[in-house]
């Protein structure tokens, strides 16, 4: 189920968190939100209104953040790699990230 699937990212990345200190925002499509994750340590979560994309959240984040810390964007969306590296932002593909959660 959907919500398990975001419960068990946010739960992988609370223990990348843990080993590596970073910051992390996870960003969700918010018109279909049964069963909201919670983030708990450092790990915040956030869902995009019903009428938007979580997309656009992320790189409006990208966009905010890249002036004041170095920002890693995971994502394999073409427009959410190209509008956040645009802005600055390091990008990676959401395999990438799996792999490091899982290491």
């Amino acid at each position: 189920a959907l919500a398990d699937q975001r419960e068990r990212l946010v739960q992988a990345l609370n223990g990348l968190v843990a080993r590596t200190g970073a910051e992390v925002l996870v960003v969700f499509d918010g018109s279909d939100t049964p069963g909201l994750p919670r983030g708990g340590g450092r790990v915040r979560v956030c869902f995009s209104a019903p009428d938007a994309e979580a997309d656009e959240v992320i790189v409006a984040e990208a966009r905010r953040r890249v002036p004041a810390a170095p920002v890693l964007v995971a994502s394999s969306d073409r427009f959410v790699q190209d509008h956040a590296e645009a802005a600055g932002a390091r990008v990676i593909p959401a395999e990438a990230l799996l792999r490091a959660v899982r290491a």
